[in-house]
């Protein structure tokens, strides 16, 4: 390139730069797009799996997603695990094996089902769901970049599902029945029973039957009032009155 060329080019560049100035363009490269968390069901019952995916992460960075709850007592429970993110900077859970965390092979509802309680023993915990349902704060963060957040609602009861007391005194048996939401359709009745521990223990699981279209009766057959104290002398009598109101339904 002679002299006259290469002057004519840094006139031109100049110029390119004053305009850019003037109009508030920038020549710098852009800034890296910000890491999100996509979920597919925000809000879903709690048997819903999810897929969790990560983007705008720097290509092929360690990436750290933890998962985060209160319970109904107000334990907290947590998880958290470390991924390599692909060449695109992007991270899916559901084919992804975490290098090192709370769990070991891929798969999208790994964090969930992996959270301990963060005090007490860790090994032997029963995790306390409020029947409203609960919320998990999922997390991700990588290096250089700001951390990214979503909440997740997790349900045993859609909207739609009716709540019926049935009592020894008016009904002859104690329970509750939860009917599916309107439009459903027709499907078998499912009558469900606790165990040892007496009272009325299965009324979540039921109304999460119903929520997935089966009308549910949670039977208590010792343990509630009205009914006896201890698992002793109960006549099946009980139990055949409860599946003909079922039937009736």
């Amino acid at each position: 390139m002679n002299e006259a060329a290469a002057r004519w080019r840094r006139i031109a560049a100049g110029v390119l730069a004053g305009i850019a100035a003037t109009l508030g363009v920038s020549c710098s490269s852009p800034a890296a797009a910000p890491i999100a968390i996509h979920v597919d069901h925000v809000v879903a019952l709690l048997d819903t799996p999810l897929s969790i995916t990560v983007s705008g992460l720097p290509a092929d960075a360690q990436v750290t997603v933890d998962a985060s709850a209160v319970d109904c007592d107000g334990v907290r429970y947590l998880s958290q695990a470390t991924f390599t993110a692909d060449s695109n900077g992007r991270l899916d859970l559901d084919t992804a094996a975490p290098t090192g965390g709370s769990y070991t092979a891929a798969g999208a509802m790994g964090l969930i089902e992996n959270m301990r309680p963060t005090t007490g023993n860790q090994s032997e915990f029963v995790f306390c769901t409020p029947q409203s349902g609960f919320a998990i704060k999922l997390s991700a963060v990588a290096a250089g970049r700001a951390a990214a957040h979503v909440t997740v609602r997790r349900l045993w009861l859609l909207p739609g599902v009716t709540e019926r007391d049935l009592r020894p005194s008016t009904d002859g048996f104690y329970g509750e029945f939860f009917s599916p939401a309107p439009g459903v359709g027709v499907r078998p009745g499912v009558l469900e029973l606790g165990g040892s521990e007496g009272g009325l223990t299965v009324a979540d699981e039921a109304a999460a039957l119903a929520s997935h279209g089966y009308p549910t009766l949670a039977l208590a057959y010792f343990g509630e009032p009205g009914i006896p104290a201890t698992e002793q002398d109960i006549p099946l009598e009980y139990f055949a009155k409860a599946l003909r109101w079922l039937a009736a339904y």
